[in-house]
């Protein structure tokens, strides 16, 4: 029976471990979808079965690539589209550990890893109704595809006539540089526009300024006059920039806020005139003897310094008695002896 080579399993590896234990993108027999952004490396597997029940001695492989089926090309390390690369995960002529589903009796010196898209020869003999592995390092060439191209792979051999029951793909999808401009965002300002008629005051909305009330401690001594310190209020005068449509740049006018200080007057002591105290007298007295006092004509029958002296001494000279008593009299709750005589 003549030798019937096929490929029959595949699946997308990663360069990040050895070729025993290094992962993979997908499960086997799964298509891959990546995204780039710059050149990609990758691994890609394939199982070399015989299964026409006649050895396949000295089996050669050389990687393929055919993009959006444009036809078959082989891949080197110079090959555009997509290209053969070193790896991390084993050296150039290495051979494969069984890691796919073949069957049969596995080829384990088949020399199946390649960094230059071309695997076995010599060593790569695959037993009657056996199998063998290649895996090859393989570089996306970012110059070469754009988004949404697809890649098929397959090994071909010089040696056999190969059939390939699966044939993997791998999907391009580049992130285009877009320019993103974002929303905006509109901020409404209502302008400030008030109508002013003459004559007429216009308040405009109210902001409350709180202040705290000052009340100092004052001394009085004597007829004092007491001017408390003051206490400066600074404030930064509101003077916005508007521009009215014409493009021309107003400056409103200032508010001068005028603080008037706080000056009171203190007098100790009561301020009686010399009329007040003789009227005051002359009615408690009216009070206490019922005899009506005629205060005019009282003060103008004292002479000047006996006026002086009966204020000096809080008597009250009245008519119509050539007798005295002596009564106390109140002046603004205060009470003190006052002597009445005769004139």
């Amino acid at each position: 029976m003549a030798t019937d080579l096929r490929q029959t399993h595949f699946r997308f590896g990663k360069d990040d471990g050895t070729e025993a234990a290094h992962t993979f993108w997908q499960l086997e027999d799964v298509n891959h979808t990546q995204v780039i952004t710059a050149n990609w490396i990758f691994l890609l597997r394939f199982t070399e079965q015989e299964s026409g029940g006649t050895a396949a001695n000295n089996t050669d492989a050389v990687f393929q690539y055919n993009k959006n089926g444009a036809g078959w090309v082989d891949i080197t390390t110079t090959s555009s589209v997509v290209k053969a690369v070193a790896v991390g995960a084993f050296t150039n002529g290495q051979a494969c550990t069984k890691r796919l589903s073949g069957t049969g009796t596995f080829e384990a010196s088949g020399a199946g890893c390649t960094e230059d898209g071309s695997s076995g020869g010599a060593p790569n003999d695959i037993a009657a109704s056996g199998n063998s592995e290649t895996e090859a390092g393989l570089e996306v060439v970012f110059a070469d595809v754009v988004t949404g191209d697809v890649i098929q792979f397959r090994f071909r051999s010089p040696d056999w006539t190969i059939t390939y029951t699966v044939t993997p793909t791998l999907t391009i999808s580049i992130t285009a540089n877009v320019v993103v401009t974002p929303g905006t965002l509109a901020l409404t300002l209502t302008m400030f526009a008030p109508s002013v008629i003459v004559g007429i005051v216009v308040v405009p909305g109210i902001l409350a300024l709180t202040l705290t009330t000052y009340a100092p401690t004052i001394l009085i001594s004597d007829n004092q006059t007491v001017t408390p310190g003051t206490l400066a209020l600074i404030l930064t005068m509101y003077a916005p920039t508007v521009i009215v449509s014409s493009g021309v740049i107003v400056t409103p006018g200032t508010l001068a806020l005028i603080l008037t200080m706080f000056a009171p007057v203190v007098i100790s002591g009561y301020a009686w005139s010399v009329e007040a105290l003789v009227e005051n007298e002359l009615v408690y007295i009216e009070a206490l003897t019922g005899t009506t006092m005629d205060t005019r004509r009282d003060i103008t029958g004292l002479t000047q310094p006996e006026r002086t002296q009966a204020i000096a001494d809080m008597k009250v000279y009245y008519p119509a008695s050539d007798t005295y008593q002596q009564h106390n009299h109140y002046h603004n709750g205060v009470r003190s002896p006052c002597v009445l005589e005769a004139v």
